[in-house]
């Protein structure tokens, strides 16, 4: 499955997003800022995501929502994460982050459905 252009730009337009994930049948949810959008693929920097990035080394299928100001649209998407703390990936985020909140991690999102809601 993959974000069609559109859709990539209305996630850009309209972060942060929702990040979901579970663990032991416990759902947890937190408002995170992407830090790429691809059409198959999102990236998150994991600063100082603690319980979250548990439930992702735990339990990789997680969720993202991302909505429009008014909630006229949503986009949910379920994914596979990945939890990866070095590597390419790793180095291009530390490079890039802002020095004070430079990442431990990051997490990268395999898309595996998208669902487009509007009003």
């Amino acid at each position: 499955m993959k974000l069609t252009t559109e859709q990539i730009q209305f996630m850009r337009d309209n972060g942060p997003v929702i990040f979901t994930t579970s663990s032991d049948d416990q759902p947890r949810a937190c408002i995170v800022q992407t830090n790429g959008i691809y059409d198959n693929s999102i990236i998150i920097d994991d600063v100082q995501m603690g319980k979250t990035a548990q439930n992702v080394k735990t339990n990789k299928k997680v969720s993202v929502l991302s909505s429009a100001p008014d909630y006229s649209r949503w986009l949910k998407i379920s994914g596979i994460a990945e939890y990866l703390t070095d590597g390419e990936l790793v180095k291009e985020r530390k490079e890039k982050a802002n020095p004070k909140y430079l990442p431990k991690a990051v997490i990268q999102i395999k898309i595996t459905e998208v669902e487009d809601v509007t009003d």
